[in-house]
């Protein structure tokens, strides 16, 4: 999972559950214990001219029982911006990554029911949003230290405009987000591309004609997934204008995806494909087109049209981490039909990481008893601790759950059929606590195969750190156990897809981020270091990936990792390493910042297939803008639709080495990232891919833009006028047709104050604005804000889109 600390569809299905019914924690028997919370920042200091940065805040809990909390108890939570103490009389400590308990070895004074005790906290740096600060508290009581009681209610109150400290770039400013918001007023709409994303080619042939439907075509037998499809385009098989398919081989020779479409009124709709995964994205655009030409009496208005397709890039992803809080597979298959619609073709499912293993292994059923169960107790010998927001309790989403071996083939044969491939990731050699831990309870439990599937050295005393604050979650590569848990592993992940009839070609094997210190006191380390005749780690991080790779081409299976793999370990500078290029590892580079910007070229030029996700650019767990409720990370930046459609993997970049013709087609395509730590429910899923995720398939699909190399600003901001007018004028309302569920981000709207005016406006046509002078709160029933209003009140506005749904609000206050 690449990269430093980082990284929701409605669900509709049943969650498989680690430990449903007899093995959930219970609240313990606690009475009438009740609590209430709140986390409050109080300061932003800046420090002296060092730059030293740290927050100020107080987590509050209140005794909404009627019964006190006894002195010893201790208070719990979890928290992504790290926390410490403020106070000596509230020692802070970390207990394991992001968990943290307050009350040390005494724990914390008696709490009378009705009374409130403030907990002051300080966190490293600064904590501008809601989501660094901690979430899902609870107490442990004085005598049943294996208990966790939650809060009845939290809230959390941080930075705000007026906190001590806090600085204008914390915040969207309405005014600023009222001048972008004019982009699409200036896009010609004549000039909008017929579908989403945009094709390699197209025009329009003649004067818009009326029709009523589209006859249903015949289709080739050896064609079935295509007119499974076409039944469910709602404006075909009614009559009307002829419709016919047909397969072309040579335009598979351009590529194996590309397809011909032409609107005609006279010889009507023609489709031509090289293959049926050709005729499947042109079905997709066709029905994008369909759905802009139906009128409100079922009849369609169509322009006659000519399309030339294909892509730009061959890999199109999307990660979805199912590790660090899970999500169903029914969220999972609402994925897969938005990656459909447009165009994206390869499903990077995040299976394993420190916080949760999530796919079954009969032959290990540790990994899933203990590795896909989170919650608290006394040593945790079957289950991993509390993580991002997942609470005390065991056996809650989405810190637990799993997919079952069913589940998986299930969403094997869902994916195929839509023109997805997905591509398992169990990461290791670091980030691989939940491993590490399932398989240390294995070993305890099975006394008769001691060590056979062990993944820790137990006499290992190194001492180290990972970016996400564990000091235990590195798999040994000394150990001969690690070897078979792989093969037992990467076995049983190759027979699931074969019994989905989708054999398994690329398997993701991470190979990032393994602390500085991790392996260095290891006497199995050690003595496999001596048999390789030494080299340090970096001999030993080699030996370990070709063991990997060894079984992974026995069974007929490719290695994809992230950029680490190509890199030589522990080098002072970042240096290619040749051990593994020109063997078909395909490496996946996030790190693009200053000083990095040449690795994904250097990497292709040296031989390794290269897929881009720079965090700064196409990790979707990035904040969306600076507001502290807004969900997300923001250690890689702030990262708004437009920036997303502004990068172009392939724009030249001063005192980066040119792509050789080798290292060009060793350029596969791009893939967009969202790690879970704040995906903690469906509608964060949801939020945060949307509308992001048709700015990634528009660049991964889309030819390459001219203003990429040409630095032309002008043209970039014509192209995003273009595509936000398309967003809003077609795009989002055929979203909401087609997923009516789909809780995508609605921004606030734009407003400013001009002579005396209130003005207001939104990124894209389709919405409509409402509002409220005072303090009451804008809904459905407000007045529509058409037009300037005066500006002698405080103004609250939000946007409603054609569903109903509402944005956020916007206040304005009047000129003081």
């Amino acid at each position: 999972m690449a990269g430093s600390p980082r990284r929701w569809l409605a669900a509709l299905g049943a969650l498989v559950l680690v430990g449903a019914g007899a093995g959930l924690n219970a609240r313990p028997s606690a009475g009438a214990i009740h609590l209430a919370g709140e986390w409050q920042v109080r300061a932003i200091d800046r420090g002296d001219a060092r730059g030293g940065i740290a927050t100020r805040s107080q987590l509050v809990v209140r005794n909404t029982g009627t019964r006190p909390l006894p002195r010893g108890w201790s208070l719990w939570f979890t928290a992504i911006g790290g926390s410490a103490t403020a106070d000596p009389a509230f020692p802070v400590r970390r207990v394991v990554g992001s968990l943290f308990a307050v009350g040390g070895a005494a724990g914390l004074p008696e709490l009378a029911p009705g009374a409130t005790l403030t907990v002051p906290l300080i966190h490293p740096g600064e904590v501008p949003r809601d989501d660094k600060g901690p979430s899902a508290p609870y107490v442990v009581l004085p005598g049943d230290p294996g208990a966790g009681i939650a809060f009845d209610s939290y809230a959390l109150s941080g930075v705000r405009r007026d906190t001590p400290g806090a600085v204008s770039a914390q915040f969207t400013d309405p005014a600023s987000a009222y001048a972008q918001n004019l982009a699409w007023t200036t896009a010609d709409p004549d000039r909008l591309p017929p579908v989403l994303p945009s094709p390699a080619s197209w025009r329009r042939t003649g004067a818009v004609f009326a029709a009523k439907g589209l006859a249903a075509p015949r289709v080739p037998a050896n064609l079935a997934a295509s007119a499974q499809l076409v039944r469910h385009l709602p404006d075909v098989g009614a009559g009307g204008l002829p419709f016919a398919m047909a397969i072309d081989p040579a335009l598979a020779a351009q590529s194996p995806e590309a397809y011909r479409l032409t609107i005609d009124p006279a010889a009507g709709v023609q489709l031509t494909a090289g293959s049926a995964g050709g005729l499947f994205y042109g079905l997709q655009s066709l029905d994008q087109i369909l759905f802009a030409a139906r009128q409100s009496d079922g009849s369609l208005r169509l322009q006659p049209l000519e399309i030339a397709d294909a892509p730009r890039f061959g890999y199109r992803g999307l990660l979805i981490d199912v590790a660090r809080n899970f999500r169903t597979p029914a969220e999972l298959r609402g994925v897969i039909d938005l990656m459909a619609r447009f165009k994206l073709n390869r499903l990077h499912l995040h299976l394993t990481d420190d916080e949760g293993w999530r796919i079954e292994i009969p032959a290990l059923p540790e990994l899933t008893q203990v590795g896909a169960r989170r919650g608290h107790a006394d040593g945790w010998s079957d289950r991993l601790p509390p993580a991002h927001g997942s609470g005390p309790l065991a056996g809650r989403p989405s810190g637990s759950g799993y997919l079952s071996g069913g589940d998986y083939v299930a969403l094997l044969r869902y994916a195929h059929a839509r023109n997805i491939e997905i591509i398992p990731e169990v990461d290791m050699p670091g980030h691989s606590r939940a491993a590490i831990q399932a398989m240390k309870a294995r070993d305890a439990r099975r006394l008769a195969e001691r060590g056979r599937y062990l993944l820790a050295d137990p006499l290992d005393m190194s001492v180290y750190e990972s970016a996400q604050g564990f000091g235990d979650n590195a798999l040994n590569p000394g150990l001969d156990s690690a070897d078979r848990f792989v093969e037992v592993v990467v076995a049983e992940l190759a027979r699931l897809h074969r019994a989905s009839g989708v054999p398994l070609k690329v398997m993701h094997i991470g190979a990032d981020e393994v602390a500085a210190g991790a392996w260095e006191r290891s006497p199995a380390a050690k003595a496999r270091i001596a048999r390789l005749g030494g080299g340090g780690k970096a001999a030993l991080w080699n030996d370990w990936f070709e063991r990997v790779d060894r079984i992974l081409k026995r069974h007929g299976i490719a290695a994809m990792g992230w950029e680490e793999l190509g890199l030589v370990s522990g080098a002072p500078g970042i240096e290619t390493n040749p051990r593994f290029a020109g063997r078909g590892m395909m490496v996946e580079v996030w790190n693009t910042f200053p000083g990095s910007e040449s690795l994904p070229n250097r990497l292709a030029n040296a031989g390794y297939p290269v897929v881009l996700a720079p965090a700064d650019r196409l990790y979707l767990d990035m904040v969306q803008a600076p507001d502290p409720e807004e969900p997300g990370h923001d250690w890689a930046t702030v990262l708004p639709l437009a920036e997303v459609f502004g990068y172009d993997p392939l724009t030249r970049l001063a005192g980066v080495p040119e792509l050789t013709a080798t290292g060009r087609a060793n350029i596969k395509g791009i893939e967009g990232t969202l790690f879970a730590e704040t995906v903690t429910h469906g509608w964060r899923m949801d939020h945060m891919l949307m509308p992001r995720v048709l700015a990634l398939a528009e660049r991964a699909w889309a030819p390459q833009p001219a203003w990429a190399d040409s630095g032309n600003t002008a043209a970039r901001a014509a192209d995003w006028a273009l595509f936000s007018r398309q967003l809003g004028q077609t795009v989002l309302p055929y979203v909401e047709s087609r997923f009516p569920m789909l809780r995508y981000r609605l921004p606030a709207p734009g407003a400013r104050i001009e002579n005396g005016m209130i003005e207001a406006n939104y990124p894209w046509p389709g919405v409509t604005l409402r509002y409220e002078r005072g303090d009451a709160q804008p809904g459905p029933r407000s007045p529509v804000f058409a037009g300037p209003v005066a500006a002698s009140s405080r103004v609250r506005l939000a946007a409603f889109a054609a569903n109903g749904r509402m944005s956020p609000v916007t206040t304005i206050e009047p000129p003081r």
